[in-house]
């Protein structure tokens, strides 16, 4: 028979197991999202789309930090800033960029995400809506357009027709 004691070390050991277990989840759920490195790219794009978004999002932080618990509140808010910040803008960004846009564009970001997906044997996408490397693929079409235009005045004819 278990004493009062026993159970409680017991169900004190259970919960701890379920949070380890839990925050290796969480972790690798937030790690496998976009990070500073994809999302300063993204902002060296867009610098438009992301400015008010990335000091909305700090200004909140600290000020919810503050708030709750003064100088740890802080560290902890702009810890949960850093990691939890890249797919929150990385989302809105992308949304706002595809709805703002011209068709070319995103038709050219959508052909180029489309070969990338048949390389990696994916299922097309079908140009509906926006997707998490939107602002990635607008630039590399971009360039692509760029190289392919000049390519042409130099040689008469297109780099994509070989």
């Amino acid at each position: 028979m278990l004493d009062f004691s026993q159970l409680l070390t017991r169900l004190a050991l259970a919960a701890g197991v379920l949070v380890v277990i839990g925050a290796m989840f969480a972790s690798t759920k937030i790690l496998s999202g976009p990070w500073w490195p994809s999302v300063a790219f993204q902002i060296a794009q867009r610098p438009r789309l992301f400015t008010r978004w990335l000091w909305g999002t700090l200004a909140l932080s600290l000020m919810v930090g503050s708030a709750l618990a003064d100088v740890a509140g802080l560290y902890a808010a702009l810890i949960l800033w850093i990691i939890g910040a890249p797919r929150f803008l990385s989302s809105r960004a992308n949304k706002k960029a595809w709805q703002t846009d011209h068709e070319d564009t995103r038709q050219l970001a959508i052909a180029v995400r489309n070969r990338e997906r048949e390389r990696l044997g994916q299922q097309a996408l079908d140009g509906t809506g926006h997707w998490p490397q939107y602002i990635i693929d607008a630039a590399r079409a971009e360039r692509q357009k760029t190289y392919q235009e000049q390519f042409e005045t130099k040689r008469g004819r297109s780099v994509l027709d070989r």
